[in-house]
């Protein structure tokens, strides 16, 4: 009697503490791990471009394209330059899922023999946090004469440096048509697009140089 008064008891008071307990609300429950995260994803389709071989100090232009392959607004906040020879025209700001944008930019060559690189940067909010994307481009810049006899003439603006070697001072520049003398030549610094190399000593108006001989045409 004892034992059937107390399962009685216990009933009475679970059901209780039940009816005093506030309804759950089923269709909020949140279970963690299986919630997809909203972020943006910024890819660009080739973030590096080589022009090849370029004149001298000319201005060029390139557009380089990108998609958001996010589910989130894509927000471009900066696009620079790495140095004073490039520049950002424009690019645009905001990007929703499964569009597409781009950053347009331009450099000026150098006035130089040799291969460079110029880098652009991307500021956005790429994968949910502050993201910087680097962007490349790449070229080489080569001179070039035509010879005849003892005398050269330049088809088109060179360098004339003062000993024999790329990165000797600048003498002075042939314009396209100047003719000079060469005096003699020497063996001078190898030129990675070439298989040998060797310079002509010159002189022209009494401004005596070199100018590298693989980079000509006999």
């Amino acid at each position: 009697m004892k034992a059937s008064i107390l399962i009685i008891a216990l009933f009475v008071g679970n059901f209780s503490f039940a009816m005093e307990q506030p309804l759950m609300d089923f269709n909020t429950i949140e279970i963690k791990g299986n919630k997809e995260d909203n972020t943006s994803k910024l890819t660009f389709i080739n973030n590096t471009k080589d022009f090849g071989e370029v004149n001298f100090g000319e201005e060029y232009t390139h557009f380089f394209e990108f998609k958001n392959e996010g589910n989130a607004t894509l927000i471009i906040e900066e696009a620079f330059a790495g140095n004073e020879k490039g520049d950002v025209f424009s690019f645009s700001p905001i990007i929703e899922p499964g569009e597409t944008g781009f950053v347009r930019v331009k450099f000026e060559s150098e006035l130089a023999i040799g291969k460079f690189t110029e880098y652009f940067f991307v500021r956005s909010n790429s994968n949910g946090k502050k993201t910087l994307t680097r962007l490349k481009i790449q070229y080489e810049l080569f001179e070039y004469l035509t010879i005849g006899g003892d005398n050269v003439e330049a088809s088109d603006k060179i360098n004339i440096r003062e000993r024999p070697l790329l990165d000797s001072p600048i003498v002075c520049q042939l314009n396209k048509g100047d003719s000079c003398k060469i005096l003699s030549d020497d063996i001078g610094d190898y030129v990675e697009k070439f298989d040998d190399s060797f310079w002509f000593k010159i002189e022209m108006e009494g401004k005596v140089g070199w100018v590298l001989s693989s980079l000509t045409e006999f």
